[in-house]
C-alpha cells in the first residue's frame, strides 16, 4: 500500500486510489500466494489422513477392549468417528501431534472403564457369594 494512501486516509479519511482497485489487488495477490504454495490441498490431505489414523486406532482400541470385556454384540460406536474427526480437526488447527494424544487419551480412558467393569464384576461376585 502506498504510504501516503495511508496516511491520507488516517487523517483526511479518503484516499486517490478507488477503495475497489485495493480491494481487487489485495485478493489477487492472496490468491497467487495460496496458488503457488498448494496449502489448502496439503492441508486437507493432512486433515484426511488424521481423520482415518484416528478412526482406524480407536476401532482397534474400541475392539481390543470389547473383546477383553467379553462382550459377544455391539452396536456401531460414534466414538470411533467422533475421535477420527477430532484428530483430523486438530491436526490441522493445533498441531500434527495432537493426533497420538487424543487416541493416548481413549486408550487411557478405555482401560480406565475396563478397570472399573472388572472391579465391579469382582464386588458383585463376592456380594453374591458372602449371600450363599
Amino acid at each position: 500500500m502506498n504510504p501516503v494512501c495511508s496516511v491520507r486516509t488516517l487523517v483526511l479519511g479518503f484516499c486517490s486510489e478507488p477503495i475497489w482497485r485495493r480491494i481487487i489487488r489485495s485478493n489477487v495477490s492472496v490468491g497467487v500466494r495460496y496458488l503457488n504454495k498448494r496449502e489448502p490441498i496439503t492441508n486437507m490431505l493432512n486433515v484426511a489422513i488424521h481423520f482415518v489414523i484416528g478412526s482406524v486406532v480407536s476401532l482397534l482400541i474400541f475392539l481390543a477392549f470389547t473383546w477383553l470385556s467379553g462382550v459377544r454384540s455391539f452396536s456401531a460406536p460414534f466414538a470411533v468417528l467422533f475421535i477420527g474427526f477430532t484428530c483430523g480437526l486438530l491436526s490441522h488447527f493445533a498441531s500434527p501431534w495432537a493426533t497420538p494424544v487424543v487416541l493416548v487419551l481413549y486408550g487411557i480412558a478405555s482401560l480406565n472403564e475396563y478397570r472399573n467393569d472388572r472391579l465391579a464384576e469382582k464386588k458383585q461376585s463376592s456380594n453374591t457369594a458372602a449371600h450363599d
